[in-house]
C-alpha cells in the first residue's frame, strides 16, 4: 500500500475492501486482535460477502488479518520482529538514500520538502493524527523519488505495516512527537550545508529511534503485540 499515491485508474470493490480495511488497522480504527465479521462488512460496503471475502483473504496473505478456525478472523497483533525487519532494512538503505539525494536536491524540493514538514506539524496540532502520519511518511518517501528510487520505497512499505503501526501509536500517543519534528529539520539542514557524514550518521540514529518507541508502546500496548510468530 502507498500513503501518498492517489491512483487514477478505477479500482475494482474489492482493492476498495481491502486498502479500506487495510487503512483501518495502520490507523487503529480496527484494533490488533479485534474480530473482524464479513456480514458487518459486507453491510457497511453495501456489496455482497463475495468482494468483502476476496479482499479478506487478500488481507490474511499479507499478514494484515489473521483466520483462527473454529473461531474466526482477527485483526493480526503487531509482530515486534516484522516490525524490526522494516526497521533493519531501512537503516541499511535510507541514509544512503538522503546523502546521495544532496546531489540532486533543487531549491524547489526544498521549498517542498519544508512545506511537508510544516503541514506535519499543522495536521499533529488539530490532531488530525492520520494526515500528520501521511505526511511523516512523505517526507522520508520524497527522498527516494528525488534519487529516482520510487521503487526501493515501494519495496520497503510492503514490508512496513507493523512498522507504520507502531508509528501511529506513537504519534496519536503524543510520544517523541516534536523530537521527530526536530529531527527532520535538523535533516532538512544538514541537506542544505551539504553535511554528508553527520546528515548519514542523523538520518541512522533517526531510525534507529523506532526501536525505543516500539519499547515506550509495549507496557501500555502489551495486548496489541507478540513477539513470535
Amino acid at each position: 500500500m502507498n500513503f501518498i499515491k492517489q491512483e487514477t485508474f478505477r479500482i475494482t470493490k474489492q482493492d476498495f475492501i481491502y486498502s479500506s480495511i487495510y487503512y483501518d488497522v495502520i490507523f487503529d480504527v480496527l484494533h490488533a486482535n479485534e474480530l473482524v465479521s464479513e456480514n458487518n462488512l459486507a453491510e457497511k460496503f453495501g456489496c455482497s460477502r463475495t468482494p468483502v471475502r476476496e479482499a479478506i483473504g487478500k488481507l490474511i496473505q499479507d499478514n494484515i488479518l489473521v483466520s483462527i478456525p473454529q473461531q474466526g478472523t482477527y485483526v493480526t497483533p503487531i509482530k515486534i520482529e516484522n516490525a524490526d525487519e522494516a526497521i533493519f532494512v531501512r537503516s541499511l538503505i535510507e541514509p544512503t538514500i538522503l546523502v546521495k539525494a544532496i546531489d540532486h536536491i533543487t531549491d524547489k524540493d526544498l521549498l517542498e520538502l519544508k512545506k511537508i514538514i510544516d503541514d506535519h506539524e499543522s495536521f499533529y496540532k488539530k490532531e488530525d493524527f492520520v494526515s500528520s502520519f501521511v505526511m511523516d511518511i512523505k517526507f522520508h518517501e520524497y527522498f527516494y523519488k528525488i534519487c529516482n528510487y520510487q521503487k526501493t520505497f515501494d519495496s520497503i512499505e510492503r514490508i512496513s505495516s507493523d512498522s507504520y503501526r507502531i508509528r501511529f501509536l506513537k504519534l496519536k500517543n503524543n510520544y517523541r512527537w516534536d523530537g521527530t519534528l526536530n529531527e527532520h529539520l535538523h535533516l532538512l539542514n544538514l541537506i542544505v550545508d551539504k553535511n554528508r557524514d553527520e546528515l548519514y550518521e542523523n538520518v541512522l540514529q533517526h531510525i534507529l529511534n523506532c526501536y525505543v518507541d516500539t519499547k515506550s508502546l509495549l507496557e501500555k500496548y502489551s495486548d496489541y503485540f507478540v513477539t513470535k510468530h
